[in-house]
């Protein structure tokens, strides 16, 4: 079923948002509850490794369809992390769920997110504290993940040289995710070891 899919999605142009918004919906599924509900099932439970068919299939279409699919994520995901308006009120807990999912999917297919990267490196450059905060958080976290695929640092490294840089950021929240990051990073990925120092290679 997946390969089918996979082969449908690549002989279209682009897919409708709904369609797009099914697919990543799979990956939320892992986001963990703020407040479990009565009967609600464990995660583990589910089956191997914890993860429901319909994860395991929708993480099979975007690593197949990865080039294909990685315009229309990145549309996705623009109307959230960067509001048409300045003055746009900022909804905290979509950009938590945004900034999880693509978390997740970096994990599941890092290449699909080759157009929505840039807009995790704009949130670095914003001047909302609570973005900024966000943003250096989840570029750590695809920064220090194993992933076999893919090395953020150097498959995203203009993205990865603006999250150096909120080191000195003149927020402590953000200097405090920056810090909160750097063990995986290192533990995972020793050659940036001079990166993190700051030391010109």
């Amino acid at each position: 079923m997946t390969n089918i899919l996979s082969h449908l999605i690549d002989e279209g142009e682009s897919l409708p948002n709904d369609v797009v918004e099914i697919i990543l919906a799979q990956f939320i599924r892992k986001l963990p509850p703020k407040e479990k509900k009565k009967d609600q099932t464990d995660l583990m439970s589910l089956g191997i490794g914890g993860y429901p068919a319909a994860y395991t299939m929708a993480k099979g279409i975007c690593q197949d369809c990865a080039d294909h699919l990685s315009r229309d994520v990145c549309t996705y995901f623009s109307d959230v992390l960067l509001p048409d308006s300045a003055e746009e009120e900022i909804d905290v807990e979509d950009l938590e769920k945004a900034h999880y999912l693509i978390n997740e999917l970096y994990h599941a297919s890092p290449h699909i997110l080759s157009n929505t990267i840039p807009l995790l490196e704009a949130e670095l450059h914003t001047e909302n504290t609570e973005v900024r905060s966000l943003a250096v958080e989840c570029v750590g976290k695809m920064a220090g993940a194993r992933v076999a695929s893919a090395n953020f640092t150097i498959l995203y490294a203009t993205c990865w040289n603006a999250w150096l840089a909120r080191r000195n950021d003149k927020s402590p929240t953000v200097r405090v995710k920056w810090l909160e990051a750097l063990p995986d990073i290192l533990a995972n990925n020793i050659d940036v070891v001079n990166d993190i120092a700051g030391i010109p290679t």
